[in-house]
């Protein structure tokens, strides 16, 4: 299984590659494992722009 993506669409930050071999199943893992990823990073970037806004 294999998945490549980045994010943001606009202005892009992050870049991810996630390669799961031997892989047969139907569902495509590396997907799914490149979603939680995006969705960790974007916890991370919301809490240091929340940091940054608070230390002002």
């Amino acid at each position: 299984s294999l998945f490549i993506a980045y994010a943001p669409t606009e202005d892009p930050q992050i870049a991810v590659s996630v390669v799961i071999p031997g892989s047969n199943s139907e569902k495509n893992i590396a997907a799914l494992v490149t979603s939680e990823i995006l969705e960790y990073w974007n916890t991370l970037q919301s809490e240091n722009k929340n940091k940054e806004e608070g230390s002002l």
